[in-house]
């Protein structure tokens, strides 16, 4: 189900339950389900990727925002490469809404936070975006 800020009338029907899991560290598939351009609390370009994130049996919902700063180059390229729109060393113009659909790897860990009633919380966070598993072409298997 795709979220939005639709608002409930005091008597409409409800049926979401709550999607979230957190994951136990580790290597995922995911598929990207949305993409937002946004600005960051310091007024720096972001890109806020919704990410359906799965272990093949269970998925959840995770948020990464993404700096268009030139010290985070290094996780856009890792995004891109992740669901095959760019290669290592390869130059290559962003296009974030063909993003969306897109499938790739990413490793997941487990980030504490401050809640507001002072109590401690875990969330689901993307450590790093993982290039993508290549299948060897027939000329590269040893038989």
């Amino acid at each position: 189900m795709a979220y939005n800020n639709e608002e409930f009338d005091w008597d409409d029907e409800i049926q979401e339950d709550s999607q979230f899991i957190l994951l136990e560290p580790g290597d995922y598939d995911f598929t990207v389900t949305n993409f937002e351009r946004g600005v960051s609390k310091a007024g720096n370009k972001k890109a806020t990727l919704s990410l359906d994130v799965t272990d093949g049996v269970r998925s959840t919902k995770i948020t990464d925002d993404i700096s268009l700063l030139k010290t985070a180059e290094w996780k856009i390229s890792e995004f891109f490469r992740s669901v095959g729109l760019k290669k290592h060393g390869e130059k290559l113009k962003m296009r974030w809404n063909d993003c969306v659909g897109l499938s790739g790897r990413c490793t997941v860990s487990i980030r504490e936070y401050d809640k507001k009633d002072g109590s401690t919380g875990k969330i689901n966070n993307i450590d790093t975006y993982l290039d993508p598993v290549s299948t060897p072409s027939t000329d590269e298997v040893p038989w």
